[in-house]
């Protein structure tokens, strides 16, 4: 399937690697050219460093033979357009993140969007799929906003290096996913993190706060 990303995000990258390890063909659109180039050479996918709301920037990302667009970027305004330009040009499905919840669904529709994504919603989504395990319960501080993922490079010199997971985890801080290169797994008590690893944490930002 070919899908198109709009915006690049932590959510965006996540479902990037999803979508790669499925064998699915990825087109990124991101303004912002150093995130974009980041994305490209992470991924190897074509990143375009544009405006997803220009007409010619959906054609040049093939929207009209799209299996699914999603806008991820952190403005509504933009997502809403972006989708529901995506739509008139043939997007078969489009999902846009909102940050607001109170957008009449019927006007939504209307809109030619078919799924409304909120960020709390979305992260949970993204960590339930890529780990396929029962670790909402861990996570509840996320639909609170008292906890924030953090993505973390482990190098000789961190305070992660060489350390076991169980050695981490606490009730502030949790290890829930492990990138080894472009693979990511779950990571269990006994594994220990090496140099280059990336680590999406969750942190209670209560607890960093003071």
């Amino acid at each position: 399937m070919y899908f198109v990303i709009v915006g690049a995000g932590k959510i965006s990258f996540a479902l990037i690697q999803l979508l790669l390890d499925h064998d699915h063909e990825v087109v990124l659109v991101e303004k912002d050219i150093e995130r974009c180039q980041q994305i490209a050479d992470d991924f190897d996918i074509i990143a375009i460093s544009d405006d997803a709301t220009k007409e010619k920037v959906l054609e040049q990302a093939n929207v009209k033979g799209c299996d699914a667009l999603i806008a991820l970027t952190d403005s509504d305004e933009v997502n809403l357009i972006v989708g529901m330009m995506a739509k008139e040009k043939g997007a078969k499905k489009v999902a846009v993140r909102l940050a607001k919840t109170t957008y009449d669904k019927t006007i939504l529709t209307k809109m030619g969007i078919d799924l409304s994504i909120h960020p709390e919603v979305a992260a949970a989504m993204y960590i339930e799929e890529i780990l396929l395990k029962p670790v909402l319960i861990d996570l509840a501080f996320l639909s609170t906003g008292e906890a924030e993922l953090e993505e973390i490079l482990v190098t000789k010199s961190s305070e992660y290096y060489g350390k076991k997971i169980k050695q981490i985890n606490t009730d502030d801080e949790r290890i829930i996913a492990v990138y080894e290169g472009k693979k990511l797994k779950y990571p269990k008590d006994d594994c220990v993190l090496k140099e280059n690893d990336k680590i999406l944490v969750l942190v209670n930002r209560s607890q960093e706060e003071e």
